[in-house]
């Protein structure tokens, strides 16, 4: 690779982030069908050609975002097994504390979006998905249909707990209530084998 390709490149890089940055202030002050190429633009310093080198339309910047949101969470749970989270669910909830917490800030100014919303339903339905996807684990269980329900149950009550947090409503860092979280699944999702 020359200098000039490794400089574009560095280029592009900066490019996006500068205007995925734009778009997650002025989510903060325009409803997200306001949002333009322009007011972007103008919030990055860029010119609209920069824009149009990255993305095809506004809404691809909250796609791009959410996209690389859902591939850091599912590097997270990959290899996901249901018969570990039930024996120790404090590993799988520290990581994803610990991911929350390192980008707080962002999290913060999108949190009461319907984006938002949506991203945290998007990685609970992954977490269920990749725990139900334990065959060799489910099979085991005696009640799968009571298992289902707590393990969207747990889910859920973890990515509800996560978007307090965010929200300022939980007075301690996330990571601290890991051990708290990690007891109520453990009690939500028992090894009843």
């Amino acid at each position: 690779m020359t200098y000039d390709t490794k400089k574009r490149n560095r280029n592009a890089i900066r490019s996006k982030k500068l205007i995925v940055d734009a778009y997650v202030q002025l989510m903060q002050v325009l409803p997200r069908e306001k949002i333009t190429v322009t007011a972007i633009v103008e919030a990055a310093g860029l010119n609209r050609s920069t824009f149009y080198a990255h993305f095809d339309r506004v809404d691809d910047v909250l796609e791009f975002i959410g996209n690389d949101i859902m591939e850091n969470l599912d590097q997270i749970v990959a290899g996901l097994k249901l018969a570990n989270v039930m024996k120790d669910p404090n590993t799988l909830v520290m990581r994803v504390s610990e991911f929350i917490e390192e980008r707080a800030e962002f999290f913060r100014k999108i949190t009461g979006s319907r984006s938002s919303y949506d991203l945290m339903q998007k990685f609970r339905d992954m977490i269920v998905e990749r725990l139900i996807a334990d065959v060799e684990t489910v099979d085991k269980i005696n009640d799968r249909q009571s298992l289902y329900i707590n393990i969207r149950f747990a889910a859920g009550g973890y990515i509800s707990l996560c978007r307090d947090w965010l929200e300022g409503k939980i007075p301690v860092r996330l990571t601290e209530a890991t051990e708290v979280i990690s007891d109520m699944i453990k009690c939500c999702i028992p090894d009843n084998k």
